[in-house]
């Protein structure tokens, strides 16, 4: 998996070194002493901050990931052991749901794209330069959720915001993530992957998009719509009093601990099979996914031990005890 998805994320992580920058991909717009050419596209709406190189996008992007990540498997260690005590099942498939949230914003961070909000610090800074470019585009920069797409070489960020129309923030990261996740599965499929090897791949990244796809909110809208329906309608009998037998919670807790394996052995998505099964399984799969590809990215920097990820990510999974999860990468 990991060396299906690695021709896809940004080269540019793969030389960063350090422990991260607080500064996002977001707070690049307003950063002292950012310096960047802007560029408006009123066809499609969207505006292009060119910085010219990587060296003020590329740490930005990393920091973005790094945290992501850490959040992600801080947030699933536990899970698998807390998931069959039927005192803390509940707020566990939470916490599992927000791991994969997590995972699969660094995710779509390290494949060169991201969720995320503008607010009016951003968008006045982005708003001014339009009047002194003498620009006026039949759009106005407002603040909330932008879909962002660095080019190859990370050396310019283009914002798009994202429409009313897709709901909210989660239900829009989603979309947002099936969608990448689908020209990503393409793109492996028509890549220097052998072909038996790309049709696996493929075929395990449809099964995610099976779960994605499943939602009355639309495209990628399920896991968020699942997590919704346990929070705050207190569905699938996961709260007091307890309706899931200790063999059924068993089951869940194998599901979850799948996160620290081969992503290639997990089957998100199994037709017939429980909607809460697949929802456990697709979580474990995207956290696991995260997994593989930033051990990846660690595996093939220039930078050794050095290596921006090795502060992040791996380094609590080290700590936490799980040094096995962050060596594994296939």
């Amino acid at each position: 998996m990991a060396q299906a998805t690695q021709p896809f994320t940004i080269a540019a992580l793969s030389v960063l070194k350090g422990r991260s920058t607080a500064i996002g991909l977001s707070d690049l717009i307003t950063v002292e002493g950012s310096s960047y050419d802007l560029n408006v596209d009123s066809i499609d709406g969207s505006v292009l901050l060119d910085f010219r190189d990587s060296q003020s996008v590329a740490p930005a992007l990393g920091s973005d990931c790094c945290r992501f990540a850490t959040a992600a498997f801080q947030s699933i260690a536990p899970v698998p052991n807390e998931i069959v005590n039927k005192d803390t099942l509940a707020w566990s498939i939470v916490k599992l749901y927000y791991a994969a949230f997590y995972a699969g914003n660094s995710i779509l961070r390290m494949l060169g794209e991201s969720s995320s909000f503008l607010d009016r610090n951003h968008t006045n800074r982005i708003s001014a330069m339009m009047t002194a470019m003498g620009s006026n585009p039949n759009f106005r920069m407002e603040r909330g959720l932008y879909h962002c797409t660095l080019n190859p070489t990370a050396s310019a960020v283009r914002y798009m915001k994202v429409g009313s129309s897709s709901g909210g923030s989660h239900e829009a990261f989603w979309r947002i993530f099936q969608n990448r996740i689908h020209s990503l599965s393409e793109g492996i499929l028509l890549g220097s992957l052998i072909p038996a090897e790309a049709q696996q791949v493929f075929a395990k990244f449809r099964s995610l998009e099976m779960i994605l796809n499943t939602s009355p909110q639309g495209v990628g809208g399920s896991l968020s719509s699942i997590r919704n329906e346990l929070q705050y309608k207190h569905s699938f009998g996961v709260w007091f009093p307890v309706q899931l037998k200790k063999r059924e919670r068993e089951t869940l807790g194998r599901l979850a601990a799948q996160w620290q394996g081969d992503p290639m052995d997990i089957e998100p998505y199994r037709p017939g099979r429980d909607m809460f099964l697949n929802f456990v399984s697709a979580c474990a799969f995207i956290v696991g996914l995260c997994r593989v590809i930033v051990a990846r990215i660690a595996e093939r920097s220039s930078e050794g031990d050095k290596c921006f990820i090795c502060f992040g990510p791996l380094s609590f999974l080290r700590d936490a005890g799980l040094a096995s999860a962050s060596g594994v990468v296939r």
